[in-house]
């Protein structure tokens, strides 16, 4: 763990309006119990679920997940602490649920949930999003009635130490690894993998050290453990449950994260309204060591702030984020510690 900071700006993404504040800037004390207060909000885009950062904090891209989708880029003025709109593009499908960007940053990756497809844009160097360089649509479907009709991607990410692109489709049980061999950056299909029927493969978490990927299963509700080798191949190792022995009510699986040190794992379920703990193994299995409630309903998603020893959950259908300190025995506490906000499904600290 590295030196505390004096204060961690965090941004957060709602399920809101165009009218309203649908993405506020927070600040997080970590003196104490950890506190929250807002710093400042931005109106003009609706549902942003999703939000991610550039490298140096300078600009902020979210998804409006709404039937037309949208991409939407800002500057972050670091003086004022306000978000400022760039430019926005069409996602070209219909509910975009995630975003990332590229270890260069000269590209970001959105996925279209309902749309069923995964595009990508350059960066200009203003920060601004250009117009779509490749589109690929998903096809297919799975053995859920509702839910797996048809292709679903939840995640787009960058494999680390590579250029490959892992995304996960919920709709149809497969992972898909992507690759650009053209100067175009065009994707071709490296590798597919089939999950269990039923499972929604839905968010993914990397190990720092070893080649152990993690993916959360939303509709079965457990954790897949991979280990990729030298050609970028996916294989097996383990799956693991988050819910305790014996629960049996509804609950569905989202966020996913392993700690700074590589010690262990967490994961969020909503029903169980709760953070499952592991630790994690010297080959990157997983012990389940406990349960946190989350003081809430939904925990959509969650994030472990960096160089501390704090965890900030947000419940969606609460209205609260509530903020956890993790003990030397790796499981999350309560603090005692919660910020009130409408629909919180998404967190990210500034650089």
């Amino acid at each position: 763990m590295g030196q505390k900071q004096e204060g961690y700006y965090i941004f957060v993404g709602t399920y809101l309006s165009d009218e309203d504040e649908a993405i506020q800037l927070l600040l997080f004390d970590p003196d104490g119990e950890g506190t929250l207060t807002k710093v400042s909000g931005v109106k003009g885009i609706k549902n942003p679920s999703y939000l991610t950062l550039d490298q140096k904090g300078q600009h902020l891209y979210a998804v409006s997940e709404i039937d037309e989708g949208q991409i939407v880029s800002y500057s972050f003025d670091k003086e004022e602490k306000v978000l400022k709109e760039i430019n926005r593009k069409p996602t070209l499908g219909s509910a975009p649920c995630y975003v990332s960007i590229d270890n260069e940053q000269q590209r970001v990756f959105i996925v279209n949930y309902m749309g069923g497809s995964i595009c990508q844009y350059p960066l200009e160097a203003d920060g601004a999003v250009g117009d779509v360089i490749d589109c690929i649509k998903h096809s297919g479907h799975s053995v859920h009635p509702e839910r797996q009709e048809g292709p679903h991607p939840h995640t787009i990410v960058t494999i680390p130490g590579t250029t490959d692109r892992l995304v996960t489709d919920l709709g149809t049980d497969h992972l898909y690894v992507y690759r650009s061999e053209t100067p175009d950056g065009h994707w071709s299909l490296h590798d597919e993998v089939d999950v269990v029927p039923g499972s929604g493969p839905r968010h993914v978490a990397f190990h720092p050290t070893q080649p152990v990927i993690y993916v959360i299963q939303e509709l079965k509700s457990s954790i897949t453990v991979y280990r990729q080798d030298e050609e970028g191949t996916l294989a097996l190792v383990e799956t693991v449950s988050t819910l305790p022995k014996g629960f049996t009510d509804e609950n569905t699986a989202s966020d996913i994260h392993v700690s700074e040190d590589g010690h262990f794992l967490y994961a969020s379920n909503r029903g169980h309204d709760s953070i499952a703990a592991f630790q994690i193994g010297e080959k990157g299995t997983l012990d389940c060591i406990g349960h946190t409630a989350t003081l809430g309903q939904t925990p959509r998603n969650f994030l472990l702030i960096p160089n501390s020893d704090f965890m900030l959950v947000a419940n969606q259908d609460s209205d609260t984020i509530v903020v956890m300190k993790i003990t030397t025995q790796g499981l999350p506490k309560p603090t005692g510690s919660q910020y009130t906000i409408e629909k919180p499904v998404c967190l990210q600290v500034l650089p």
